[in-house]
Formats: structure tokens, C-alpha cells, sequence
């Protein structure tokens, strides 16, 4: 893995100088006529990042807050299971390549299916079903500022492209095996030979768990007294953190019952004999408290990486494998889910004493697209494991939290022109950059042997070795390689 410099370049820096700006309407770019003043990138790939993706195509918006850009979304008439984004928007004036600033910007993300769709497809130029908003499909949700549609997502709505370009949660080698979706290939050697593959990112997971397992009392799930499921008379669990060895038991088919996890316990003394211990479970029976557990399909990139770091699957030979609909303890208990979002919003949301993975990009109770609806839903919080909080990613920086992947970037060097080029090689190097990265949730730049801490001393307390908002460094890394256990390069 080749570390890029901390140091960001003054071309990236002044791509973000704030000017001038206007929304573009759906139509105003034709994606497979464009004019000679727009540019457009077919994207694909990761769900988990569609959030930082995203982000990152704003920041080359010719206003860093958000004024005047459209944003499109396709929610294929599901709104908690989006398909497609697209940003559409005029670019900055200055601190672009020639050639690219000033253009008008349609950057288009097919979303379905995940990271194995940011490899496979754009190593071998195979096409996708891509979204074409207009007026007549497109509804608007948001306007002024920042304008924000939902869009139809189906027949004349769409037209095949193979993706130019695509991020993946963990590197393309991991596409093999239980990571390839029956009736898809692995990527050939042939298409790879022609893409260039970017390290970029870590991005940061956790377990995803319903309101009715958690302790209300643990201040990181204390939103939960105020979720939906509260208020309609749901009450708390008891589960204030998880060991990494139960949440890997559950995953391997080992729980069937919330009472066979110490941290949840026999809570209630079922022979009456005035202890709570495994008596009550082995003399009179599991209590009926099944374990719901939503994964994600074969493809992806977060379930790559979760089948890795929890079960070895696809590393080495002592893997166990992972749970799935087909091996379930309780048939019915385990759903393998299509997309991030879908994982949350119809899985882990809407169903007492489930768990699911996610990407921490993704947090409850967060409305981002400014239309009244949290995202993501209210009714789950990311799990401690081990007794550590992913949020805030400081505990991924400095080694006490340890569940992430370095994702990569596919760029096929034979489909691009000069200016798409020009353009992406500017956004792969933000999304290598910290002083990019910041404000971006769920991702940390990749170390450097550099100090990760805080060598300019930001926050002015004398103390150059800590990590820093303004400076969002792993301090750890697996150098790009999802099976690699993490090394701390600093302090």
C-alpha cells in the first residue's frame, strides 16, 4: 500500500474557495449526450459510503455550503431503499484542472448491489442500469438553498452505461468466494489491468442494534428513551456493550436466543430458586427472546468486511462461516439485505432484538437530506463492542476500536476522457486528504508515518500527540488488505 503525504496540495486546497453558484433542474444535463460544457462521471459501488461519496462530489461544488446544488435521488418508490444518487451542480471556477472548472457537474451513483458493482463492472466495462431524472419523473422535496428530488427509477427512467469509475469498502482482491454473488464473475485479470485501484479511506463499522436490546441508562444510547419504539411503549433491554466473541457466535450460527449472550443474561429467574444463572435457561428452557439478524448479500463490501473480521471468511484457513438465511438457527431469523440503508430502515429500525452492520456514516435520529424524515430511523444505536463506542472515530484513530476496512477506488483508465481523468484524480486525492475528510462521518484518512495527532497543535492546549477533528488520521491501518490484523503507525 503506497501512504499518500499528509500535506494537501494548494491545487486541492483552492478547489475549496467558495463562488458563485446556481441549481442545475433534472434536465438540464443529458448523461449520455452531454454538451460540451458538462461533465459527467458514472459511478458505482459501496452503499456504506454513499453519504461521504456524495459529500465529496459537493465539496467541487462552486459553493462549499451547499447553495445551489441538486441533488437527485431515486428512491424506486421505497424511500428507505435508495437506488441511485446524483449530484448534479456547477463546478468551481478556480483550483480545478483546465478543462474542468466552471463545468456543469452530473455525477451520477448507482447504488444497487454495493461495492462488488465499484470493481466488477468497472474493471470490465459491464453496463448498469443507470437513472435519467427529468422533470416529468423527478418530484422536489427540498428547495432553496440546496434542491433535492426524488426521482423515478424504471424503464424509460433509466439507460445502460458501464461504470467509468466506483469505490469499494475493501480492497477488489476480496471479491471471491462467499464475496461474489451467485451468476456475477470475480473481476478479470484482463479488466483489472487497465484500472487503476487507489487505496483511500478507512471506514469505520459497528453493529447496529434495536432500541429493545440496549440500556437506556449508557449515555451513547440514551436517545432511545425518545425513539419511536419508546413511545409507543417499547422498553429498554439490558445490554450495555458486546464482546466481539458473542457478536462473532451470533454471526456463526452459535445463538439462537438473546438469553444464551452473557451480556444479556437470564433475566428472569424462571425456577424460582432466587439466582439468575444458566439454570433457568437448561431446567425450564429458552425463554422466546430470538436473535434477528440482518446482513447484507453476497457482493458486498460491508459484509466482506464483516465476514473478516468476525469469522476469518476468505482470509486464512481457520475461518467459521458466517451466518446465512439458508443456515439459520431459527429459519427466518437471519435476512440478507441488498443495500446499507435498506439494513437499517426495514431491518434493524423496525424490528425488536435485531441486530444488523452498518457503516458509522449512517447514525439515527440524522435527517440529511433536510425533508423532515430521520434517514435512518430512531430506533437503534451502534453497539459498544468490548466496551468501545465507534462514535466518535477517536477510538478507531488511537486502536481501541477496531472495526474498520480501507476502501479502494477503481478508475478505468480506458473509458475516461481528459477531463473525467483530470476530475477524478482530483477526488481520489481529497478522499486520501485529512484536511478533505473533515466533517465527512464514518471515515478516517489513512496514516502516513507521519504524526496522526495534532502537529500543529490546533486546539492550543500544548499537546501535539492526540488526535483532532481538524486532523481525522488512523493512527492504525491494515494496509489496504481487509484480512491483515491492525498495527498502530502512531504515536
Amino acid at each position: 500500500m503506497n501512504f499518500k503525504q499528509l500535506a494537501i496540495t494548494g491545487a486541492i486546497l483552492s478547489s475549496f474557495t467558495a463562488g458563485s453558484a446556481f441549481a442545475l433542474a433534472p434536465d438540464a444535463i443529458d448523461p449520455q449526450n452531454p454538451g460540451p460544457n458538462d461533465l459527467v462521471i458514472h459511478w458505482a459501488g459501496a452503499t456504506a459510503q454513499s453519504e461521504t461519496i456524495t459529500k465529496f462530489a459537493q465539496d467541487f461544488c462552486a459553493d462549499t455550503n451547499g447553495n445551489g446544488l441538486s441533488e437527485y435521488t431515486t428512491f424506486n418508490n421505497n424511500p428507505a431503499d435508495p437506488t441511485h444518487k446524483i449530484v448534479s451542480c456547477v463546478l468551481k471556477s478556480t483550483g480545478l484542472p483546465a478543462g474542468v472548472a466552471g463545468k456543469n457537474l452530473f455525477f451520477t451513483y448507482y447504488l444497487n448491489g454495493g461495492s462488488f458493482n465499484g470493481v466488477g463492472p468497472v474493471a470490465d466495462q459491464t453496463p448498469l442500469a443507470y437513472m435519467k431524472p427529468s422533470v416529468a419523473s423527478c418530484a422536489q422535496i427540498v428547495t432553496g438553498d440546496r434542491d433535492v428530488y426524488n426521482c423515478a427509477n424504471s424503464g424509460a427512467n433509466q439507460y445502460l452505461q458501464a461504470p467509468q469509475a466506483g469505490g469499494s469498502d475493501v480492497e477488489a482482491a476480496a471479491f471471491k468466494g462467499t464475496n461474489v454473488e451467485a451468476g456475477f464473475s470475480a473481476p478479470s485479470a484482463a479488466g483489472l489491468a487497465t484500472t487503476t485501484q487507489t487505496p483511500v479511506y478507512g471506514v469505520v463499522f459497528g453493529i447496529a442494534a434495536h432500541c429493545s436490546l440496549l440500556d437506556w441508562t449508557v449515555p451513547e444510547y440514551a436517545a432511545c428513551a425518545s425513539s419511536a419504539y419508546a413511545a409507543g411503549g417499547g422498553q429498554p433491554g439490558v445490554i450495555k456493550s458486546l464482546s466481539k466473541s458473542a457478536i462473532t457466535s451470533i454471526y456463526t450460527d452459535n445463538k439462537a436466543y438473546w438469553e444464551q449472550v452473557p451480556e444479556w443474561g437470564t433475566v428472569a429467574d424462571t425456577d424460582g430458586n432466587g439466582v439468575n444463572d444458566l439454570a433457568d435457561l437448561y431446567t425450564n428452557g429458552f425463554p422466546a427472546t430470538e436473535i434477528k439478524i440482518f446482513r447484507r448479500v453476497k457482493g458486498s463490501g460491508t459484509q466482506a468486511c464483516a465476514q473478516a473480521y468476525f469469522a476469518r471468511q476468505e482470509c486464512d484457513s481457520s475461518f467459521v462461516p458466517f451466518t446465512t438465511a439458508a443456515t439459520a438457527l431459527i429459519p427466518g431469523n437471519v435476512a440478507e439485505i441488498s443495500s446499507s440503508t435498506k439494513i437499517l430502515t426495514q431491518g434493524v429500525d423496525v424490528t425488536p432484538y435485531s441486530i444488523g452492520i452498518s457503516s458509522t456514516e449512517k447514525q439515527p435520529n440524522v435527517d440529511g437530506n433536510g425533508d423532515g424524515v430521520a434517514d435512518y430511523g430512531t430506533n437503534w444505536a451502534f453497539v459498544k463492542i468490548n466496551g468501545v463506542d465507534p462514535i466518535p472515530e477517536i477510538n478507531t484513530a488511537t486502536g481501541a476500536y477496531d472495526y474498520f476496512c480501507e476502501a479502494s477506488v477503481q478508475r478505468k483508465t480506458t473509458a475516461l476522457d481528459a477531463n473525467q481523468a483530470a476530475f477524478l484524480n482530483v477526488f481520489v486525492a481529497a478522499a486520501q486528504d485529512p484536511a478533505a475528510i473533515v466533517g465527512k462521518p464514518g471515515v478516517l484518512a489513512s496514516p502516513d508515518y507521519v504524526a496522526a495527532g495534532d502537529p500543529n497543535d490546533v486546539d492550543g492546549d500544548g499537546d501535539i500527540t492526540e488526535y483532532t477533528s481538524q486532523n481525522p488520521v488512523n493512527w492504525q491501518t491494515k494496509k489496504g488488505q481487509m484480512c491483515k490484523l491492525p498495527t498502530l503507525f502512531f504515536p
